[in-house]
């Protein structure tokens, strides 16, 4: 495994950040805006995958990394 200076160069949270902006435009459409918690529910999912990859990285080890990851 090769050594990241930051979360941002990891590849997977690059497309996790890619992926939660497309979720933000799906949800953007009216037909999801009449259901404002479900919106809320699937962009706050969507953003947890970045979030989760960003905290495991910080916590600098690689069994609590890998948690994060699956």
């Amino acid at each position: 495994m090769s050594k990241f200076k930051s979360f941002e160069e990891i590849n997977s949270w690059q497309k996790s950040r890619i992926f939660n902006k497309k979720i933000y435009l799906i949800t953007e459409n009216s037909n999801f805006k009449k259901d404002f918690d479900f919106v809320r529910q699937i962009r706050r999912a969507s953003l947890s995958i970045s979030s989760n990859i960003a905290e495991g990285f910080e916590r600098n080890q690689t069994k609590s990394l890998f948690t994060f990851y699956m």
